[in-house]
């Protein structure tokens, strides 16, 4: 965990609908009066067409969790697909410091898959033979 701010079980893109939501809660707590919002069209992510939603803290306050977060959602999936949150700089006028990304590429819906694709008796993977659930 060194470096890191969440687990390797906090990763996927239902966990990161789950932060952002919690996140969202949180925000209403504040005072709106301190939070920018703008949004940016046509960005692209890995050559995906997106939209950025971008949450400015201008004043640096102890319950802010960031300074900008920008969520990137995928204009024909309607999913956020990249989200990165920013702390303050160290100096007045300096580069925001990147606290934390997740992007998600070739993200791929309703692919088809069966019970018998995660069954441990499927013979077309190489699942322990003594296996027993």
């Amino acid at each position: 965990m060194e470096r890191n701010r969440y687990p390797i079980t906090h990763t996927g893109i239902q966990r990161l609908f789950e932060e952002l939501l919690v996140v969202g809660q949180e925000e209403l707590n504040n005072p709106l009066d301190e939070l920018e919002y703008r949004q940016v069209d046509g960005v692209k992510i890995n050559g995906r067409v997106c939209h950025m939603l971008e949450f400015t803290h201008p004043v640096q306050r102890d319950n802010y969790r960031y300074h900008i977060a920008r969520i990137f959602v995928d204009d024909e999936l309607d999913l956020p697909i990249r989200h990165a949150a920013y702390d303050w700089p160290d100096e007045e006028g300096g580069k925001p410091k990147l606290l934390e990304e997740f992007t998600y590429l070739n993200l791929k819906l309703n692919v088809d898959l069966t019970d018998w694709d995660f069954d441990h008796r499927n013979e077309e993977y190489d699942f322990l033979k003594d296996f027993e659930p």
